[in-house]
C-alpha cells in the first residue's frame, strides 16, 4: 500500500551541449547545460545510469546524457537527451579558438546580460578565412539554428527559451571549435523600431540625398547597406553615396538594440537636372507647325511644361520632352519657354527659352 503525499517536480525543459556534443579526443569532455529547475536538485544520467553529477553546467564525457530533477522522494520525468560523441575529425587541428561579441560586447566569463526584447547583433572577433561559423540558441540537437556567418542578427525572443547562445566553427579536416555564453534577461528595454525617411524620396540625388531615422529612446544608431555594417555611421542620419538597400538599428544608452527598421531602397540614380535647353527651328514661317525638343542632363523620369511666353503662337500638343508649336499669321518674335524637373527637383535654368 502506498502512502504519503507530494508532487513530482517539473522536469528541466532542455539541455544543450557545447560544440553540438562533439569532443576532439577520446577522453575529452564538454559542458552540458540545463534550464533552471523550479524546485529540487538536477541529477544527471549517463547511458541511463545515475551519476554523482548535479546542477548545471556539468563536464560530460562521451555518452548519452539526460537530467532528472529530484525533490525529496519525488522525481521529475527525464529531460530530453544529448549525445556526447567523438568528432569525426578528432585529433585534427586547424581552427583557432575564438571569441564573439553580442551587440558589440564580449561576454565576461561566458556570461552576458540581454535586454528584454529587441535585436542581437552577433559577431565573431577576428574570423578566420575558410572557417564556417554557425550560431545556435542551445545546440543543434535540441535547440535552434540562428544562422551562418561571421556576423548575423537575431532577436532576444528567438533565444530566450534556451540556456546558452553558442557559435560553432567548422572546417574541412579539422575538429570543430565552439564558444558560448550563458545569459540573463534584464528589465531594460530597447528603443523603438526606427522609421527611415529620405529628403529625396527613393532616388539618389548626388550628395544631397540623406536618410534620417527616428526612434524613441535611441542614443545612437547602426546603419547597414545591403546587409553590411557601415562603420562609423552612428548618428540618426546617413548621406547616401551609392544605390542599395539600407536598414538601421537604434541603440539605447544601456546598449539595448531595437528591432531592425524596414528596408529603405535607394534606386534610380538621377542626380539634379541641369543645362535645360530647347532645340528647333529658330526662323519658322507664319501659319506653320514646328516640333521643338527640350534636353537636359539627368533627364531620367523628367517631366516638362511648355508655354508661349509672348508672340502669336500656341502649343498644339506635347509628348515627353517634345512639343508641337503652331505659329499664327502675325509676323514678330515668339518666345517659347519650357520648365522641367526630375525626382530630385527643378531643372536649371528655370525656365529655358
Amino acid at each position: 500500500m502506498l502512502s504519503g503525499s507530494g508532487a513530482a517536480p517539473a522536469s528541466v525543459a532542455v539541455i544543450a551541449g557545447i560544440n553540438n556534443g562533439y569532443v576532439c579526443a577520446t577522453g575529452g569532455t564538454i559542458p552540458l547545460f540545463s534550464s533552471a529547475a523550479t524546485s529540487g536538485v538536477i541529477h544527471w544520467y549517463k547511458n541511463g545510469v545515475r551519476t554523482a553529477l548535479t546542477g548545471s553546467p556539468i563536464d560530460a564525457e562521451i555518452g548519452t546524457w539526460f537530467a532528472v530533477v529530484e525533490d525529496g522522494p519525488c522525481s521529475s520525468q527525464k529531460s530530453n537527451s544529448v549525445t556526447v560523441q567523438l568528432d569525426p575529425a578528432a585529433g585534427q587541428t586547424g581552427i583557432t579558438p575564438f571569441n564573439f561579441k553580442v551587440n558589440g560586447v564580449t561576454p565576461s566569463g561566458n556570461n552576458i546580460n540581454l535586454c528584454a526584447g529587441g535585436s542581437l547583433l552577433l559577431e565573431v572577433e577576428n574570423p578566420e578565412a575558410g572557417v564556417t561559423y554557425t550560431w545556435y540558441a542551445g545546440d543543434a540537437q535540441n535547440g535552434l539554428t540562428l544562422g551562418t556567418g561571421a556576423t548575423i542578427s537575431t532577436t532576444v525572443i528567438a533565444v530566450q527559451g534556451y540556456p546558452i547562445l553558442q557559435c560553432v566553427a567548422s572546417k574541412t579536416n579539422a575538429c570543430t571549435q565552439a564558444q558560448y555564453a550563458q545569459f540573463n534577461i534584464s528589465t531594460s528595454t530597447p528603443p523603438a523600431k526606427p522609421i527611415v525617411t529620405s529628403n529625396t524620396g527613393a532616388v539618389q540625388c548626388g550628395s544631397n540625398t540623406q536618410l534620417t531615422a527616428v526612434s524613441a529612446g535611441a542614443d545612437s544608431y547602426k546603419w547597414y547597406k545591403d546587409g553590411v555594417l557601415l562603420p562609423g555611421e552612428t548618428t540618426n542620419s546617413h548621406v547616401v553615396s551609392a544605390l542599395g538597400d539600407y536598414t538601421v538599428y537604434a541603440v539605447s544608452a544601456g546598449n539595448c538594440v531595437s528591432d531592425v527598421s524596414a528596408t529603405f531602397t535607394v534606386s534610380n540614380s538621377t542626380g539634379f537636372s541641369q543645362n535645360l535647353s530647347i532645340a528647333g527651328n529658330a526662323t519658322p514661317y507664319t501659319g506653320t507647325s514646328e516640333t521643338y525638343t527640350a534636353t537636359m542632363t539627368n533627364a531620367v523620369n523628367g517631366s516638362y511644361q511648355w508655354l508661349i511666353a509672348s508672340g502669336d503662337a500656341q502649343v498644339e500638343n506635347t509628348s515627353g520632352n517634345t512639343a508641337s508649336i503652331k505659329f499664327g499669321s502675325a509676323d514678330g518674335t515668339v518666345v517659347i519657354n519650357v520648365s522641367a524637373s526630375n525626382a530630385c527637383g527643378d531643372a536649371t535654368p528655370k525656365p529655358a527659352s
